[in-house]
């Protein structure tokens, strides 16, 4: 029982080192502080939860690892997409779930819609020693595109930052020369999966 507890743990301490490793690999210049990036964005969208009496998003390491490697992959791809699989359509959710999976990550309540991914991209330059406020800038022009379906009957991304089902957030970002992509994940009940055992985020 003790030797299999001792699996357990050390099994659960290599996924938590897995997502860490991923997270590594953003493709982010050593003049950005990506920390400050991600705080900003998610204080900004703190913002907006808390004019609407909404509690505010937290970080969730499980999906800032997967945005960032999904951010990866658009940058690697040069193109904005959530396809998954080939004829997969615009958005779809079966098969995003199904790519959550493979990265261990699944959601405690599947009753309703339990995660969101919103993508977005964008043209960035800076020359400076520091170019993080170059890049916060920037990104602030794909939140504004996001915010303006406020007042649209579509609100596919605004309806993520404003949901009252999710509870937490991550957030990808890689650069591909003057481009950034953007990817956010939202979700409730965040889980990491394993074949041993199941803890909850």
């Amino acid at each position: 029982m003790r030797k299999n507890i001792w699996k357990i743990g050390l099994l659960s301490l290599a996924w938590s080192m897995f997502f860490i490793w991923i997270s590594s690999f953003a493709t982010v210049p050593k003049n950005v502080d990506l920390n400050k990036v991600k705080t900003t964005r998610l204080s900004r969208n703190n913002g907006e939860r808390k004019s609407l009496g909404l509690n505010a998003y937290t970080w969730c390491m499980l999906l800032d690892a997967s945005s960032e490697k999904w951010a990866e992959y658009l940058q690697g791809i040069n193109l904005t997409t959530h396809q998954r699989l080939a004829g997969d359509g615009y958005y779809n959710y079966r098969s995003i779930k199904s790519w959550f999976a493979g990265l261990g990550i699944g959601f405690h309540d599947e009753s309703g819609t339990m995660f969101s991914e919103n993508i977005g991209y964008g043209y960035y330059k800076c020359a400076k020693s520091d170019c993080t406020d170059a890049l916060i800038k920037a990104i602030k022009s794909t939140r504004t595109f996001f915010m303006n379906e406020k007042y649209k009957k579509s609100q596919p991304h605004y309806g993520s930052i404003v949901s009252k089902t999710f509870d937490s957030v991550g957030l990808g970002i890689s650069l591909r020369g003057n481009m950034y992509y953007l990817v956010s994940h939202y979700g409730k009940n965040v889980m990491k999966t394993n074949s041993w055992t199941v803890d909850k985020q």
